[in-house]
């Protein structure tokens, strides 16, 4: 048995993100065998009851100041964020935690959030990791060569530039708070390398999974033909910024005059995201849809047209479990260890995406052989259960000492 504490800046519930989606199905994999406890910097109750059969104990620690001064922005490191900015309130949450950890006889601590990793440095005698998930340098830098703002930041403001300085320095001092930094992909990993600069070797992939419950909603209902269908949280900006380009690159100039119909479907559509339902007969914005599942079954094709963001597309992990063809932009895969016409179908040139999309709604046996390569794929390295054991593995490679380590007979 291995006692975990996980410290978050905000209750991982409801999974409404893939950052908590990762959280949540991570550690509710690990309690099945550890002894997992929570920590969140933030005032809320009651606990759900979702994470009431996850966490052995959850606590919540008072939320951090609202750092008002401009100065907070020019800290020559911002790894030591809350130390300089706070002191009072770095002091107590700090010793806080230390008798939380000698209580509870705390094997390893892991921060699920760049932001409260620099709480663990202080930290005596536990395993410390940051679980990253996905580089928001490279997120930011990627959104800026597209001119679109990325995850609520407009790179023409001068305070928020300044806040992307922040996070820059924040990443590249991860290594120095943690002996093990988790990120989703080898793109995220090797952005962070190159920030850190310092113990490299401390920063590995570890990437999301995907649930046993969309690999048994595999296989055909009744299908609408000439289907495809795009999912994510809409106000999210390389989704929003993944259907703007679709629909205006792809759609209007080669699919609109080919009888295919395009269902968007997740929560919080932008007013130009509805438009677009609007103005076309063959496009429908859904909204949030309960039953997902049932949709995605109905129809032939999943669209990943992603142009920028980072990390993991989770909608594609769950296409692949469900049995769907997946043709992606190559950045929509870049987390995941596929092959082009074995997994899915990659493609960069807009006009060669559609005629992708228009030779497989036409193709079910190359489809089907496709999804069915993918499906293989998701049951040998991305169920949870996988990711879970890759974890312990990576922690134990990374344990500053015997007694931080998982015990070898908890391996799956």
């Amino acid at each position: 048995m291995h006692n975990l504490l996980i410290l978050e800046s905000s209750l991982p519930y409801p999974v409404a993100h893939g950052g908590f989606l990762r959280v949540f199905n991570l550690m509710r994999e690990l309690s099945r065998t550890h002894e997992c406890h929570l920590v969140v910097l933030a005032e809320i109750e009651p606990v759900p009851e979702p994470l009431k059969r996850v966490f052995r104990t959850c606590r919540f620690f008072p939320a951090p100041p609202i750092a008002k001064s401009w100065r907070r922005f020019f800290a020559s490191t911002s790894d030591r964020f809350w130390a300089p900015s706070a002191p009072e309130f770095f002091r107590h949450t700090v010793q806080s935690l230390q008798r939380l950890i000698d209580a509870l006889h705390i094997d390893t601590v892991v921060a699920t959030s760049i932001y409260v990793a620099e709480f663990l440095r202080p930290l005596r005698n536990v395993g410390k990791v940051v679980d990253a998930c996905d580089c928001l340098t490279l997120a930011h830098e990627r959104a800026n060569q597209y001119g679109v703002p990325a995850r609520g930041m407009d790179p023409r403001g001068i305070a928020d530039r300044l806040d992307f300085s922040r996070v820059r320095r924040i990443e590249a001092g991860l290594t120095r708070h943690a002996d093990l930094v988790t990120t989703v992909s080898p793109a995220d990993q090797a952005r962070l390398r190159a920030l850190n600069g310092y113990r490299e070797e401390a920063i590995q992939v570890l990437p999301n999974g995907v649930s046993l419950e969309f690999l048994r909603a595999g296989g055909d209902a009744p299908l609408q033909e000439r289907a495809i269908v795009f999912w994510g949280v809409l106000d999210f900006p390389p989704n929003e910024t993944a259907v703007q380009y679709f629909y205006q690159r792809v759609f209007v100039p080669y699919l609109r005059s080919k009888n295919v119909h395009w269902y968007i479907v997740g929560r919080n559509p932008s007013p130009s995201i509805l438009e677009i339902g609007k103005l076309e007969a063959n496009v429908t914005v859904m909204g949030y849809v309960e039953d997902l599942v049932g949709l995605v079954r109905r129809v032939p094709i999943v669209i990943n047209p992603m142009v920028i963001g980072s990390g993991v597309k989770n909608n594609v992990l769950e296409a692949f479990a469900m049995g769907r063809l997946v043709i992606t932009t190559s950045l929509g895969v870049e987390a995941l260890d596929v092959e082009d016409g074995v997994d899915c179908i990659v493609i960069d040139d807009p006009e060669e995406f559609a005629k992708g999309i228009v030779y497989f709604l036409d193709k079910p046996l190359e489809r089907h052989r496709i999804a069915g390569y993918a499906q293989g794929l998701i049951s040998d390295n991305y169920t949870w259960d996988k990711v879970a054991a890759r974890f312990e593995k990576l922690v134990n490679a990374h344990a500053p000492a015997e007694s931080s380590k998982f015990e070898e007979t908890r391996f799956r």
